[in-house]
């Protein structure tokens, strides 16, 4: 019997992976001549979401006003000593990251869309790749923009495994507890906390206590929305379960932000960065934690 290959989360893989993974982010969001609190905000609510140590956070940050490597670099990094699988959710996340940090402040400029173009040719990502990553991505902002209070219909699932499979985009199956034990929902919750979750009551049981073991290589948090909109009579706790978790990621946004701000208040000495570039992120990152906190969470 052929051992079944372990496919990490995003939230899990390999530090220096996110490392080159935000990196890459980070390169899009220097692209234009001034960064504003909108984009960073999208930008910490991203990193909380990977979970990333406060020591790569600051290397990002003096990475992005003074990046030392090429994107042809980074995506190697990025995709380096991981499986096949992973490789897939890293590049297929990326791209809609890159479109959250694009999208952020509302306008899409010439730079910007170059170096998603160029990404896409080096991480192999095909034009009906695209299409359906940016379908996945207005969506998501629709949700967002009504307050998370759209019904994604039944078929959109059905729809989004036809296209995955048509697409060749594998769609890999998590090492849910609930496969093995019968699918309860105490199992299923368990499974839930390897895609980055946190530990939940067993008052959710009833919530989440359906077999369903597909994740998209696109979204952390897809398998959710489709499991939301198909047990009716628990849609309410399933949508207060996805907001808790938006929740969870806005507040760890703010408090790495509060200690980025400590330690980029600190005097700092380095051959990369001058103190007025200090000086600049520090301002930058009060901005964004003013924005944070003023604005509410956002499906990502």
């Amino acid at each position: 019997m052929m051992e079944k290959e372990n496919v990490r989360a995003l939230q899990k893989m390999p530090p220096e992976n996110k490392l080159a993974y935000c990196k890459l982010l980070a390169l899009m969001i220097s692209v234009d001549s001034s960064t504003n609190q909108l984009v960073m905000a999208e930008f910490y609510r991203l990193m909380a979401n990977i979970r990333l140590s406060t020591s790569k956070r600051e290397e990002i940050l003096i990475f992005l006003v003074q990046p030392d490597k090429n994107v042809d670099i980074l995506c190697g990094e990025m995709l380096e000593s991981i499986n096949q699988q992973e490789k897939n959710i890293l590049r297929f996340s990326l791209i809609k990251d890159l479109m959250i940090i694009i999208g952020a402040d509302y306008v899409e400029t010439t730079r910007e869309n170059q170096l998603l173009k160029e990404l896409e040719e080096l991480l192999n990502i095909t034009e009906e790749q695209k299409s359906f990553l940016v379908e996945e991505y207005q969506q998501d902002q629709n949700i967002n923009q009504e307050d998370q209070k759209n019904n994604i219909k039944r078929k959109l699932m059905k729809e989004t495994i036809a296209k995955s499979i048509a697409l060749g985009v594998p769609l890999s199956v998590v090492g849910f507890s609930g496969l093995n034990k019968g699918y309860g929902g105490g199992d299923i919750i368990a499974g839930l906390q390897q895609l980055g979750a946190r530990k939940y009551t067993k008052r959710y049981s009833s919530a989440v206590g359906l077999g369903v073991t597909i994740l998209t290589a696109f979204s952390t948090y897809h398998l959710i929305k489709w499991l939301m909109n198909n047990i009716n009579n628990n849609h309410n706790q399933l949508k207060d379960l996805i907001q808790e978790e938006m929740n969870l990621i806005h507040q760890r946004a703010i408090k790495y932000l509060e200690k980025d701000i400590e330690v980029f208040s600190e005097e700092k000495k380095t051959e990369i960065v001058n103190s007025t570039q200090i000086a600049d992120i520090r301002d930058l990152l009060i901005k964004t934690i003013a924005t944070l906190k003023n604005t509410k969470p956002k499906i990502i």
